[in-house]
This record gives structure tokens, C-alpha cells and sequence, in this order.
């Protein structure tokens, strides 16, 4: 069982993040921490670990310690991998101890799986004047019962299923070869949807109900960032761009995700109408959970 963890400027929540995976029950696995030009104290850090435990822990760096993106940074992960499965933890977020001992068997005990998923605390409470609660999205897709290509992609395209976070999947590491790791063209914003999107054009994925990881939320972050300055859009567009080309190497798959495509993009290209589209799917969900 390999773990990838990217390290960028993250020295205040970095032993953290590692003792969350020194602490799972689940006994196997290794911790591949992977420095991407860090400019404050996380290299060290990640150094200490390594050096303390270097049976179980590994450091790396980038060819001359430059910042590549998170991208890049797990594909160096993957390239040292031994494990059967794999799991990416960023270095702001954590496992609770159980995480990879419920997941593994579970995804183990159905073979036609690729991945697996749970639900994820969005984790504002770290913080002791946190201005928003904590909260667990739903997963919006029936859980225990591998979902077949392409329908997952295009239910989170649509805003039908909640997108896992990163902290919450597990994957055989022998489909993330398959698919050719992370795409270093989207080195931080969208990363984790072009990945996923390839995962599941290529496999099944098993959705479970389980939640035993935190997303740790902080205007520190990349995507806390992202949308305080609105470029969420632009990084949006550019994404379903890639994704529209990338399913043109399958006509079946191309032609069954033509009308999301086109609807998704047009929306990215009308923000006023997206809002509205947005707010009146809101109040449709609210109603329909009064009946």
C-alpha cells in the first residue's frame, strides 16, 4: 500500500498530515513524500520523517528542486511506488486512524473495481474561530455498487455526484499506470478532475459511505484562493476543453458525453446564466426534499 503526499510551503500542517498515516491500523503501507520546491521548513520535516523511518517513509525531490505542481509531483510519487494500491494524501489534510483499514478490503472484495471512494469532512473547525461549520457532502451516487464508465464522470460533470476529494481515494495501482498517472499540463487547479476523469472512462468505481479523512479548509489553499480571485471559471473551461478532446479518442464515449459537454461549457462562457441555472437547481433540490 503506497501513499504519495506533495509538499508545497506546507511546514505548518506537514507533521500533522504524516502522523495521520504513521497511525493507521492498516499495518502495510509506505509514505512517499514528495518536496516540490518548498521555500519554508517542509523539506526538513519531510527529511526528519524520512530519515527516522526509512524502511517505511522516502523524501524526493524534483531534478534540481524546482516546483513543478501537484501534478508532477505525484507522478514522481507514483514513479517510486511499490504497493498494490495507491493513495494520495495532500500535506494540509488528514486520515483519521482507520482510513486504509476499511478501505483496502473493500476494494480488495470487488475485483472489478479499480477505485474506491468515501465521504470527506470539509474541516473548518481546526481553526478555534473557524467562520463557517464543518460538513460532509453527500455522495449523491448510490454507495456499495461499482459504477460503470462513463456514468460517475458524467453525474460529477453535471453537479449530480459530489467530486472525491483527493484524501478519500484508493485506487489499484496498476489502473493509474493504465491511465498514465496525472497530467503535469494542469499543475494545480483541476488536477484532480482530469485524473479522475481518466479513471473513470477506464474503470468501475466502488462509492462508499464511509467518511475517514478531512479536507482541511484555509485561505491558505490552493483552491480557497482560486475563488476569493474568481478564477475558478477560467480553470473550469479550460478543464471541460481538455476533457471534451480527450473523449474524442472513444466515438462511443464521445457521442454520451457530447450534451454535458456542450452544456457545461456554455455555461462557462454565460456566468450570469450559470448563476441562475445554479440558484434555480438549488431551490428544485430544496423543494423536492420537502415532499
Amino acid at each position: 500500500m503506497s501513499v504519495v503526499m506533495p509538499i508545497h510551503d506546507a511546514e505548518r500542517y506537514l507533521a500533522e498530515a504524516i502522523e495521520s498515516v504513521r497511525a493507521q491500523r492498516y499495518p502495510a503501507w509506505e509514505l512517499i513524500l514528495v518536496d516540490d520546491g518548498s521555500a519554508d521548513g517542509s523539506g526538513a520535516i519531510a527529511r526528519r520523517y524520512a530519515e527516522a523511518e526509512p524502511e517505511r517513509i522516502a523524501c524526493l525531490r524534483h531534478p534540481g528542486g524546482g516546483s513543478h505542481g501537484a501534478s508532477a509531483s505525484r507522478n514522481l510519487g507514483l514513479a517510486r511506488a511499490r504497493g498494490e494500491f495507491v493513495a494520495f494524501l495532500d500535506a494540509d489534510d488528514l486520515w483519521l486512524p482507520e482510513n486504509l483499514a476499511e478501505q483496502v478490503p473493500r476494494l480488495r472484495a470487488v475485483p472489478e473495481a479499480g477505485a474506491l471512494y468515501s465521504r470527506t469532512l470539509y474541516w473548518h473547525s481546526w481553526r478555534a474561530q473557524a467562520a463557517r461549520r464543518d460538513y460532509m457532502p453527500s455522495l449523491h451516487v448510490p454507495a456499495g455498487r461499482p459504477i460503470r464508465p462513463p456514468e460517475l464522470l458524467i453525474r460529477c460533470v453535471q453537479g449530480r455526484a459530489s467530486v472525491p476529494c483527493t484524501c478519500s481515494v484508493l485506487l489499484r495501482r496498476s489502473v493509474v499506470a493504465e491511465a498514465g498517472g496525472f497530467e503535469p499540463g494542469f499543475p494545480r487547479l483541476y488536477d484532480d478532475q482530469v485524473f479522475y476523469s481518466k479513471i473513470f472512462l477506464l474503470t468501475s468505481v466502488l462509492p462508499v459511505e464511509g467518511c475517514w479523512s478531512r479536507y482541511r479548509r484555509h485561505p491558505e489553499s490552493m483552491t480557497m484562493r482560486a475563488a476569493a480571485d474568481a478564477s475558478f471559471r477560467e480553470a473550469r473551461r479550460v478543464y471541460l476543453t481538455w476533457l471534451r478532446d480527450y473523449v474524442r479518442q472513444t466515438p462511443a464515449v464521445a457521442a454520451a458525453m457530447a450534451p454535458t459537454l456542450r452544456r457545461e461549457l456554455w455555461r462557462c462562457r454565460h456566468p450570469v446564466a450559470d448563476y441562475l441555472l445554479d440558484r434555480a437547481e438549488f431551490l428544485a433540490r430544496r423543494v423536492g426534499r420537502g415532499r
